[in-house]
């Protein structure tokens, strides 16, 4: 039979530990792989929370914006509402505001007999 001589088991061996030094470099580079995975996973995570947060503190001011707003409305619709009212009231009822000689004082009614006298003042 064939004897192994020392040339081949040098070789064999050097064949070996090059596979099982292949091995090492592609089982620390999968490691390395799976820690920078894991790094950046827990960095996107980080930002995916501080984003989710934002959001919330926007939607809140958005609500209150929202509640302003609605608030303002009113408050227009308020102040446009009197000049429109001024306006038909002289305009299709023919009221004015009395003029200082047209005041007439609550008691001087009272003294001619006011039939509707309510005791209340209109000045």
């Amino acid at each position: 039979m064939n004897p192994i001589t020392d040339s081949d088991l040098h070789e064999y061996i050097s064949q070996e530990m090059s596979l099982v030094g292949l091995y090492r470099l592609i089982v620390v580079g999968l490691l390395l792989g799976i820690l920078i995975t894991g790094v950046m996973i827990a960095l996107q995570t980080q930002k995916r929370h501080q984003t989710y947060q934002e959001l919330t503190h926007l939607r809140q001011q958005l609500a209150k914006m929202q509640v302003e707003q609605s608030r303002l409305l009113i408050e227009q619709q308020t102040f446009s509402a009197t000049p429109q009212v001024a306006r038909r009231a002289v305009g299709e009822l023919g009221m004015y505001y009395p003029t200082k000689k047209e005041h007439i004082n609550q008691k001087q009614l009272d003294e001619f007999g006011n039939p509707n006298n309510t005791g209340v003042s209109y000045e």
